[in-house]
């Protein structure tokens, strides 16, 4: 069995431009995982920490619409 795995990434953006960030990054771990032979891809889903900035509203927008775009290109994950 071959792994790879990344811990952590931060996206600075607007809260209208999270989707298509999201879809573009997920475009990109695709690709670079295909170039390894990756073909069983799952992606874990951290949502807000306790710890974290930010109001309860920006935390459920930006969290729906990170699931909303892993949703539009079926991309498996987990939270």
């Amino acid at each position: 069995m071959r792994e790879f795995v990344q811990d952590d990434a931060h996206l600075y953006c607007t809260p209208e431009q999270i989707e298509a960030e999201i879809l573009g990054l997920v475009a990109l771990v695709r690709e670079v995982y295909a170039e390894f032979g990756f073909a069983d891809v799952r992606m874990d889903f951290s949502t807000r920490p306790k710890d974290s900035g930010g109001t309860d509203e920006q935390w459920r927008g930006a969290e729906a619409a990170i699931a909303a775009a892993l949703a539009k290109v079926a991309a498996p994950f987990q939270v």
